[in-house]
């Protein structure tokens, strides 16, 4: 039973990155605009944590997402081929968008970050969004140059995940590679 509900979950959760690596046609800036530039993690460090989380998962192309990845332009290639594999596997909704919700920061450093945060379906049509997945999963941000980028170990926490709506799927394991990040061991 426990197996089964960490499947579904994680199924969902692939779904949602998948439909999150389409992102949506023309998305440019978000409704707040860039978030002013910071020189150290604070309280207000949350709208830029978002911003940049919230850009990732919406760009529509690889190198629009991994701008606001730290050491990003190493994970262009794998996030390509990731959207590709999700386009053909159907896991992609060309109805919907995917955005970060209830992200909570935790500044653990000067210019780092830890966050929690979920995801929730955005419809294109409506704008309207469903209630959060219910998924608390971790997450990291560094401050660059006055501006929040969220973690590779991040994008490929996320990406990891494939390998349960994708069978064999390579995705997970090419990400940290290319991060520089250790493979996680199979659970």
């Amino acid at each position: 039973m426990r197996k089964t509900c960490a499947v579904l979950a994680a199924v969902g959760l692939v779904a949602t990155l998948m439909a999150a690596l389409a992102g949506p046609a023309g998305a440019k800036g978000s409704p707040g605009g860039q978030p002013p530039k910071e020189s150290k993690c604070s309280s207000k460090s949350q709208k830029g944590i978002v911003y940049s989380m919230t850009q990732f998962l919406t760009q529509p192309t690889a190198a629009g997402k991994t701008a606001y990845v730290q050491g990003g332009s190493a994970l262009t290639t794998v996030i390509d081929q990731t959207f590709t594999a999700a386009k053909t596997a159907g896991l992609v909704k060309d109805t919907q968008d995917d955005i970060p919700a209830g992200i909570a920061p935790k500044c653990t450093g000067k210019t780092t970050a830890s966050f929690t945060y979920d995801l929730q379906y955005k419809d294109k049509a409506t704008g309207t969004t469903q209630a959060p997945l219910g998924l608390h999963n971790a997450g990291g941000a560094v401050l660059v140059k006055g501006h929040w980028l969220i973690t590779a170990q991040t994008v490929c926490d996320l990406t990891a995940l494939l390998g349960m709506a994708i069978p064999n799927s390579p995705y997970g394991n090419q990400c940290y590679q290319a991060a520089g990040l250790p493979v996680p061991p199979p659970s």
